[in-house]
């Protein structure tokens, strides 16, 4: 039985623009260290937006 992923790596395009920017606020919201408060953490993504 062949566990190999294959992996394609690629330029990001215009079209991945909302999936990133998902992935990026949610790491930021869910994977933070302990040591910040939500406040601070709030900050980070404070203004982002897709475009």
């Amino acid at each position: 039985m062949n566990n190999s992923l294959d992996v394609i790596y690629r330029r990001s395009t215009a079209e991945d623009a909302e999936a990133v920017f998902h992935l990026i606020a949610g790491s930021v919201r869910h994977l933070a260290p302990e040591p910040y408060s939500q406040e601070v953490i709030d900050t980070w993504m404070a203004g982002a937006d897709i475009d």
